[in-house]
């Protein structure tokens, strides 16, 4: 006979079992309810977790679509720079072949407007002034070691004073502009003296003038002030003051 048979009577040890009983049942129930609850929430996580996991695959999906959107414009980027690249190479290009049509059409240009002046300043000189020139050319004057040119450069006399010698300094350009007009007066300051120290052209009278198509009034006035005669190519003088 087991203690507990020998400590209680048959209906106490039915109690006892039933209230054992009743308790690990309770006991088993509380349990099992809490483990559904557990799972009920992991299971919930899950759904919520497989959304979340979602929602990121789609967010991937969207960033891989707009990485190949990227890519394809960089692609179409660069392949535009190219063009731009080319475009400006051949751009390049086009400017230095007008640089150089240009530069030609200029020294064309200013030859042809030298040769002119040959030509159009006797008569005008002669027919305004009075004045006799032997032939006109390129001309030039030995200052120190250096050799300074001028394009227009001849000698003559006055028609009523044949003892009195000229010397023609000129310079031609299509366009007379006033810095033009300053540099031109200091270089001839400059050749003067050099110019008269020979016995041939001791008493000599210097004359510069400029040669060109066109000079603004303002620069008119100021080749007046120089002392600078202007000739235009269509032959009207504007003397020197």
């Amino acid at each position: 006979m087991s203690l507990s048979e020998q400590a209680f009577n048959l209906e106490q040890r039915r109690a006892i079992n039933e209230m054992v009983a009743e308790y690990v049942q309770e006991k088993h129930t509380t349990e099992l309810g809490e483990l559904r609850d557990v799972v009920q929430d992991l299971a919930q996580a899950q759904v919520r977790t497989e959304a979340r996991v979602a929602e990121l695959a789609q967010a991937q999906v969207r960033t891989e679509a707009r990485v190949a959107e990227l890519a394809q414009a960089q692609v179409r980027t660069e392949a535009r720079i190219d063009k731009l690249a080319q475009v400006q190479v051949r751009t390049e290009k086009a400017v230095r072949d007008l640089a150089h049509q240009l530069g030609g059409l200029s020294e064309n240009l200013g030859g042809g407007l030298e040769d002119l002046s040959y030509e159009v300043v006797p008569y005008v000189l002669e027919k305004e002034l009075g004045l006799k020139l032997g032939e006109l050319a390129r001309g030039y004057v030995t200052i120190g070691e250096e050799e300074v040119e001028f394009n227009i450069y001849g000698e003559g006399i006055y028609r009523d004073r044949p003892g009195q010698m000229v010397v023609i300094l000129g310079e031609v350009k299509t366009n007379i502009t006033a810095p033009e007009l300053i540099r031109f007066a200091t270089l001839v300051e400059r050749a003067r003296p050099h110019l008269l120290q020979g016995q041939y052209l001791a008493h000599a009278e210097v004359i510069p003038l400029f040669f060109g198509f066109r000079a603004r009034p303002a620069v008119q006035e100021l080749a007046r002030a120089l002392g600078i005669n202007l000739i235009f190519s269509y032959g009207k003088l504007f003397p020197a003051a």
